[in-house]
């Protein structure tokens, strides 16, 4: 993330009359952070104030320091300022008031009301799984790739979810007050105008209640297109994957767009007439619908509907790649020795060709989002 260090926080640092040494303990972290290529430091008053810098160069840092700490702005001015156009959201440290300017969300890291937080360790990735964060690295590559963004590095640290757990692990985070946490999850609607489900339900509840944990230093991302992240992954790339193909017309449109890619279309799922409806209209009178609706007549309860489809023995009417997709996607694309090596997979090399029109929006608006959060310069010597 791009981390702007404000000048009040710099005067305190050079303050000598400043009693304790918060101020200088937070810079060296920064340093460190910018060395460790964690994050973006950049603090602009360094060079706009050349007695500023006087003052904190070869006093409270070495020489060395120093220069880790202005590159960004010193060598860099005007590759941040594009990526200051380019991302959603950036840190500002400082202890007095920040004005919010244009479509860029700040997070406001103040030492006087926390002085505890680690912005400078690297920022915290919530998912799923960890073949969940895998997947969403590709797609903030493919951000960076789009962009031209390949000369800055991204730093995460990953964390696991495990599902219907995702938004409780969320809360322990940001009510720690402690790090940079953003959070991905899926939104598990059926069809178009269902309802959210649990986890990205319970994201928006915790985020409501947001005033009890200010300050806050978290963000979620709920899938805005698509039920699961498996339906971002390339059509092509599902083809090449699978033994089965039990969609001969996928291709580069968005007609399956709710199709649950895991377990397909079943039965026991159309109780609901939203999502009986939806399938429906994309696959025609099929004589499983009618069944599903000489069914669905003598049975008032959603339990009593399930019973009889499980004694009728008809509950699958379109089968899926398996519950296992993304697995096996990741392991022709990753390789866990090697660490991350776009180059070399499919998925490295995914562009907008690649991709339905949904999915395309879906990438970029995510990978957007994922590269704001961990965007780093690459790490350099002391």
């Amino acid at each position: 993330m791009i981390i702007e260090i404000r000048k009040d926080i710099i005067d305190k640092a050079v303050d000598k009359s400043t009693n304790e040494n918060l101020y200088v303990d937070f810079l060296r972290c920064m340093v460190v952070c910018a060395k460790h290529g964690k994050h973006i430091v950049y603090v602009p008053c360094l060079y706009e104030n050349r007695d500023l810098e006087k003052r904190l160069k070869g006093g409270i840092l070495s020489k060395k320091e120093f220069a880790i700490l202005n590159y960004a702005g010193s060598e860099c001015g005007e590759e941040i300022k594009r990526l200051l156009k380019i991302v959603k959201i950036k840190a500002i440290v400082s202890d007095k008031k920040i004005t919010h300017e244009g479509d860029c969300k700040i997070i406001e890291v103040s030492l006087v009301s926390n002085k505890d937080v680690e912005c400078y360790e690297e920022s915290h990735i919530i998912t799923e799984n960890i073949n969940d964060f895998k997947f969403y690295r590709y797609v903030c590559y493919y951000f960076q790739r789009k962009f031209k963004l390949q000369n800055c590095d991204v730093c995460a640290y990953s964390l696991m979810g495990g599902g219907i757990t995702t938004a409780d692990v969320f809360k322990k985070e940001i009510s720690e007050r402690q790090h940079l946490t953003m959070a991905i999850v899926d939104s598990d609607k059926k069809w178009p105008k269902d309802n959210l489900g649990s986890s990205a339900k319970q994201m928006k509840d915790i985020v409501a209640e947001i005033e009890s944990y200010k300050p806050y230093y978290g963000d979620y991302y709920v899938l805005k297109r698509f039920p699961e992240i498996e339906n971002l992954i390339p059509h092509i790339i599902v083809k090449n994957c699978s033994e089965t193909n039990p969609l001969e017309d996928l291709d580069l449109t968005d007609k399956y767009q709710y199709y649950d890619m895991k377990c397909g279309v079943k039965m026991m799922n159309l109780f609901d007439n939203g999502m009986y409806k939806y399938w429906k209209n994309i696959l025609g009178n099929l004589p499983a619908f009618e069944k599903r609706d000489e069914i669905k007549m003598k049975c008032h309860n959603r339990q009593s509907y399930k019973d009889e489809i499980k004694a009728n023995n008809c509950n699958e009417i379109l089968p899926g790649y398996g519950k296992d997709l993304l697995i096996k996607v990741l392991k022709t694309n990753y390789n866990d020795y090697e660490g991350f090596n776009p180059q070399n997979y499919d998925l490295g090399r995914v562009d907008d060709k690649s991709l339905t029109p949904m999915q395309k929006e879906e990438w970029g608006e995510l990978g957007r989002v994922i590269f704001s959060w961990t965007c780093a310069m690459k790490s350099r010597p002391l």
